[in-house]
């Protein structure tokens, strides 16, 4: 009996599937908890930080909402769910400089 394999290339991109889903997990549980301390935080920011920091928030929200609705449509695009990930990473590090500024 012959066991058939997937071709290398099909392995690799689920090897990267995988990645890129698990990074967009990894970011989001980072994301909320740095959004939770900043909260605390926000009455120590100067007005004009705080309104800039939820602008800027607000336009990575809404980017990830969209990559989320598209993703939902195209559940095995890895380039959008690359992009997912990086819009996480994204909202990471403006949430960890938001953090170091208050």
């Amino acid at each position: 009996v012959r066991v058939r394999r997937a071709p290398a290339a099909v392995e690799a991109a689920g090897v990267a599937f995988a990645s890129a889903a698990d990074s967009s997990q990894a970011y989001e549980a980072e994301a909320n908890v740095l959004l939770n301390e900043l909260e605390v935080q926000r009455a120590m920011l100067r007005p004009n930080t705080s309104a800039a920091l939820d602008s800027d928030l607000a336009v990575i929200d809404r980017s990830i909402g969209e990559l989320k609705a598209a993703i939902a449509r195209d559940p095995r695009n890895l380039a959008l769910r690359r992009l997912l990930a990086a819009s996480y990473r994204e909202k990471v590090q403006l949430l960890k400089r938001a953090s170091n500024a208050g």
